[in-house]
């Protein structure tokens, strides 16, 4: 089997309504192959320090997304078996 490359693409999300205190964090996650095409069914994982802050499995167009997350600097990797991250 040759392994293939995975790449991801994260849009960080932040919104606050005046008079009403700041909601949680989203991350969007879209995770692509080297030709930008979707991969359907990586493990996301988001961790904050050494704490694992959630994980989640990409959807058909590679898609995942973690919700009300507090401020911090997160570390984030995905996976698939067959592929290497880069």
């Amino acid at each position: 089997m040759t392994a293939r490359a995975v790449g991801v693409l994260v849009l960080f999300c932040g919104s606050a309504a005046f008079g009403r205190p700041p909601a949680g964090l989203n991350i969007d996650v879209t995770v692509l192959d080297p030709a930008n095409k979707p991969i359907a069914g990586a493990l996301v994982q988001l961790t904050l320090g050494s704490t694992m802050a959630g994980q989640a499995e990409t959807g058909p167009n590679g898609h995942a997304k973690f919700s009300d997350l507090k401020a911090g600097y997160y570390n984030l990797a995905a996976g698939k078996q067959g592929y290497i991250a880069v």
